[in-house]
């Protein structure tokens, strides 16, 4: 018997050995094929935080370099009288390069780097050619559009502090502000249809009847009083208004240029004429159609509406556009639209037949921020890829020239009287170009603004003030520009 129990415990353990095998065979084989799937899928992922990590060691290094640059600012700005070779040798102490080879040219590069972005405001020392004038200061916001009226010497610009605001180009003075928007003011357009009151004690701007395009979705129509002549003195509630929080001590800063001396809003208008209400994205833009009793306004619904303004109601409403819109553009005397919009296109919407037609144009690779009319078969067009470009409307295969930028465009400025247009751009530049695509010589290469340029507007023939630009640094500023293309 026990022989027999002690032959079935051993091959009972036998049994038990052979099933421990079998199962830690299992087991490892189960382990090898889910590591190798786990090395296989897991492969790219790896890659990609070595790839990660990489990105990381290399904004260690960029951020320590700028600290780097950042601990001699100061002995930069006192070496800027003698700018050559004084920064240079800053720069190469403080990245310990030598002065021959390519580490002595990054040094020089980042010499000149570190003395731009420490350049105080533009100077112009020939008059003649491009000068500054007047800078009209009171909003508290960025300035998105500029438009002007020559005839009664006045300016008119709309901010995203939502006010729009008169100017006097005579005095520098604020005639009127618009207060009625809700949203940011993106475009403002004087109407040429209403006659210059010459009554005594009447101010430029009586009567002028403006629209205004705003970012809480409406235009308003809007009108001056007749008796805005600028006060003198603003009352003890503006001054209280208009005070900068931050300059608690009340100092006044003095800029080097002639500015506006009035302080004061002028008159405040509060309640529009007209609100234009259809649009469910902001308004972007305003025009005027020939004649002045219609209106087109662009919007980011994509759509362009044409209003009639009397009666306050949408005769037309322009689709098609497959983003937003930038701008809208009418012609002087005949009833034609011009769309531009960020899908890169811009359109020719034409209303002089009874059946409307419009035509697509695609010359951009980029958002296409404004479009304007130059003649009857001429127009202009800017975009975000950082080009102009004149077009023949009865030729759009190819432009007729492409002036090709250093930075984005916006609004473009088209003069009526010279074959010249101005170019407001992101870098805070603005160029002057002819018509065939030449830069006009001996114009300065400065800054115009410290921030981005948004707008620019001619003044043809003004004795004193012939271009209007505006920019995110709150200013309108006036220039007198010399337009000889010869």
């Amino acid at each position: 018997m026990p022989q027999s129990e002690n032959s079935k415990d051993a091959e009972k353990e036998k049994v038990m050995r052979s099933r421990r095998g079998t199962v830690d065979t299992e087991i490892s084989g189960a382990l090898t094929v889910l590591q190798s799937s786990l090395d296989v899928d897991d492969a790219p992922y790896r890659a990609r935080l070595y790839q990660l990590f990489g990105h990381i060691e290399k904004e260690f290094d960029t951020l320590y370099a700028e600290n780097c640059a950042l601990s001699v600012r100061a002995r930069i700005v006192q070496l800027t009288q003698t700018e050559g070779e004084a920064a240079n040798v800053v720069a190469q102490e403080v990245f310990g390069v030598q002065e021959s080879g390519k580490s002595s040219r990054k040094a020089i590069q980042m010499g000149q780097k570190l003395r731009t972005a420490l350049r105080g405001p533009p100077v112009f020392r020939d008059g003649s050619k491009f000068r500054l004038s007047r800078l009209l200061e009171g909003h508290k916001d960025g300035v998105w559009h500029v438009a002007a009226d020559s005839t009664r010497n006045i300016c008119a610009s709309a901010s995203a502090d939502q006010t729009a605001r008169i100017w006097s180009l005579e005095s520098g003075a604020c005639l009127a502000t618009y207060t009625g928007h809700t949203g940011s003011v993106n475009c403002v357009a004087i109407s040429n249809n209403c006659a210059v009151d010459s009554t005594e004690g009447s101010g430029p701007a009586s009567g002028l009847l403006l629209a205004t395009a705003s970012g809480d979705e409406s235009t308003h129509i809007w009108k001056v009083p007749s008796n805005n002549a600028p006060s003198d003195h603003s009352s003890e509630e503006e001054e209280e208004h208009h005070r900068d929080p931050n300059n608690l001590l009340g100092v006044v800063e003095h800029n080097r240029f002639t500015s506006s001396s009035e302080k004061s809003d002028g008159h405040r208008i509060r309640v529009p004429v007209m609100r234009l209400t259809g649009h469910r994205a902001p308004v972007s833009c305003c025009e005027w159609l020939a004649g002045g009793q219609q209106m087109v306004t662009a919007s980011w619904d994509r759509t362009a509406n044409v209003w009639d303004v009397e009666k306050g109601e949408v005769v037309n409403i322009l689709s098609g556009h497959e983003s937003e819109l930038n701008h809208c553009s009418t012609h002087s005397n005949q009833k034609l639209v011009l769309t531009s919009s960020k899908d890169s296109t811009f359109r020719l919407w034409d209303f002089r037949e009874a059946i409307q037609s419009v035509a697509v144009f695609q010359g951009h690779q980029d958002s296409v921020t404004s479009v304007s009319f130059n003649t009857d078969y001429r127009i202009v067009s800017s975009s975000d890829d950082a080009t102009v470009k004149i077009w023949d409307l009865r030729n759009m295969r190819t432009p007729l020239a492409t002036i090709r930028l250093s930075s984005p465009a916006n609004r473009v400025a088209i003069s009526k009287s010279h074959p010249v247009i101005a170019i407001p751009m992101d870098n805070r530049h603005v160029r002057i170009y002819d018509l065939n695509g030449n830069r006009l010589p001996r114009m300065p290469n400065r800054r115009c603004h410290e921030r981005m340029v948004t707008c620019c507007a001619w003044l043809d023939e003004h004795p004193a003030n012939n271009l209007l630009t505006a920019g995110f640094d709150r200013m309108v500023a006036a220039w007198k520009v010399n337009t000889t293309t010869s």
